[in-house]
């Protein structure tokens, strides 16, 4: 079994293997914490998961980086991800 690791710039310190963070971000795993959800993005890119899975992965995490939610190396930018989260209670 693959060893479950914490991706760089971990908030929650939630742990994942490959197969949760795909999982959380396929929507097949349960997750309602947004921060959770993000940083299982940041697991897949940064362990270079995107690669090898369907272009969906590559395309998502692309349009993390370009709306500067994940920096270029996959970790994240916190400072945006709380923006959101407030603007999303807000609503």
């Amino acid at each position: 079994m693959e060893n479950l690791i914490v991706p760089h710039s971990s908030r929650t310190n939630t742990a994942f293997n490959a197969y949760q963070a795909i999982g959380i971000a396929e929507g097949f795993e349960e997750c309602s914490n947004p921060e959770v959800q993000i940083e299982a993005w940041a697991y897949i890119g940064q362990r270079g998961l995107h690669r090898g899975l369907q272009g969906f992965f590559g395309r998502t995490l692309q349009q993390f980086v370009d709306q500067e939610i994940l920096h270029p190396d996959f970790t994240i930018n916190w400072d945006i991800v709380d923006d959101m989260i407030s603007y999303a209670g807000e609503e």
